[in-house]
């Protein structure tokens, strides 16, 4: 698959996944007041799930079966994420609204997990190369 497919997928998915991290992080902000940062730890951790199942199995095509060492990566990926996410939202919003520092959380995390996601977690290993290679 192209580069140019995964980005349009990736991004579909993404939205996706923003819709379900911006809903819950409402939600959980609005109704359960709960404070900003573990509230944004919860609705990040559904999208990374819904994110997870979309991209191995739409956007990279990355086989049929979960496979440790992939959802590790994952994992790791999106822990990464998570924690520049959780001090963008934190830093921005010392002087922004809180609805902006999550668009700028959330942007921090877009770039972050792509990369992570199509680089090293869903990446393939071509024959001969002795290593993961990006999947073309």
């Amino acid at each position: 698959m192209t580069l140019a497919r995964q980005v349009i997928r990736f991004n579909l998915v993404g939205v996706l996944n923003t819709a379900v991290d911006v809903a819950l992080f409402y939600v959980l902000v609005r109704w359960v007041r709960l404070p900003s940062a573990p509230a944004q730890v919860l609705s990040y951790t559904l999208g990374a799930v819904n994110s997870y199942l979309w991209n191995k199995f739409w956007t990279f095509g990355a086989g049929s079966t979960l496979a440790f060492a992939e959802v590790t990566r994952f994992g790791l990926v999106n822990l990464a994420s998570l924690l520049l996410s959780v001090c963008t939202l934190q830093l921005v919003a010392r002087w922004q609204p809180i609805w902006v520092a999550k668009v700028a959380a959330t942007a921090v995390g877009v770039l972050v997990n792509f990369g992570g996601n199509r680089f090293w977690v869903f990446a393939v290993t071509s024959p001969g190369s002795g290593g993961r290679a990006g999947r073309r």
